[in-house]
């Protein structure tokens, strides 16, 4: 079990919803981004310790937000998922590690990724 704070940006409501009952489940406080708006304000104003983000937002990119959070929090472990399948593994944008996970990906696989990364 695991009490960390994580932050899942998804405009997919739904999954989002889904992804923060099955994350709470595996001891995870989970807050909850719709937008990269939304996103930029929460973690300008709160510190998580992991961070789930959608590639293709509604009003942006999630690699967009990365720099935003290399510079808020530059140890932030963070996973970048989406449909699209072609960037698996571990990434870099603007010198921020990340690791790439296409959806759709259970919390419990996650789970294992976000503690492979807290490793790094």
């Amino acid at each position: 079990m695991t009490s960390a704070h994580l932050l899942i940006v998804d405009d997919d409501r739904a999954l989002a919803q889904m992804l923060r009952l099955d994350f709470q489940e595996l001891g995870y406080r989970v807050s909850l981004a719709g937008s990269c708006r939304q996103a930029c304000q929460i973690l300008a104003e709160t510190r998580f310790d992991l961070l789930l983000l959608d590639y293709h937002l509604g009003d942006g990119k999630g690699s967009q937000l990365l720099a935003m959070c290399h510079d808020h929090q530059p140890e932030l472990p963070i996973i970048l998922s989406s449909g699209e399948t072609e960037h698996q593994g571990l990434g870099s944008i603007g010198g921020r590690r990340y690791r790439f996970v296409p959806k759709p990906a259970g919390a419990r696989t996650l789970d294992r990724l976000f503690r492979e990364l807290r490793r790094l």
